[in-house]
């Protein structure tokens, strides 16, 4: 994927495709699980990330649950509960407060100390494969290949 006027890869991240063309929602199962959400199956906010190696989402939380698919390559997970928010040094100011000051994949312990004490999780999606992020917990994604993804977010009930 090369965009006009880039000097490298572009990436299509985070891209509401399935509403520009619904006729590839015909080629996507929605995982059974995003029924239990409070909006049922027919309000999973759905999102393609298409792009090609070493390509990042830093560490951040989204404010809905996400059941995150990997269809094409493998994609590096490091996830933080939600509990252990201070541990991540959120961004304070702006509208980046959902996402971390540390950079995840190199994290400098001397100057975010606590960001050692995180309890951390990590993982590999391989095409095929889903993971069940929880709502306001803290992940990081860096494809390990070209790679398409697809996130499904809904609203957990409480």
């Amino acid at each position: 994927l090369n965009l006009q006027n880039s000097d490298g890869p572009g990436y299509l991240a985070q891209h509401r495709l399935f509403d520009q063309i619904p006729e590839l929602l015909n080629d996507i199962i929605i995982p059974d699980y995003c029924a239990f959400g409070e909006d049922g199956i027919d309000n999973v906010d759905m999102n393609i990330w298409i792009g090609p190696s070493e390509t990042v989402s830093p560490l951040h939380f989204d404010p809905k649950s996400n059941i995150f698919c990997q269809v094409v390559g493998r994609k590096f997970l490091r996830i933080v509960s939600a509990a252990e928010t201070e541990n991540v040094y959120p961004r304070k100011d702006g509208v980046l407060t959902n996402t971390s000051q540390v950079d995840a994949r190199n994290p400098d312990i001397a100057k975010f100390p606590r960001f050692g004490e995180a309890h951390v999780f990590d993982c590999t999606l391989y095409a095929g494969e889903c993971l069940f992020i929880p709502a306001g917990f803290w992940h990081y994604v860096l494809a390990l290949d070209p790679s398409i993804s697809v996130s499904c977010w809904f609203t957990t009930k409480s």
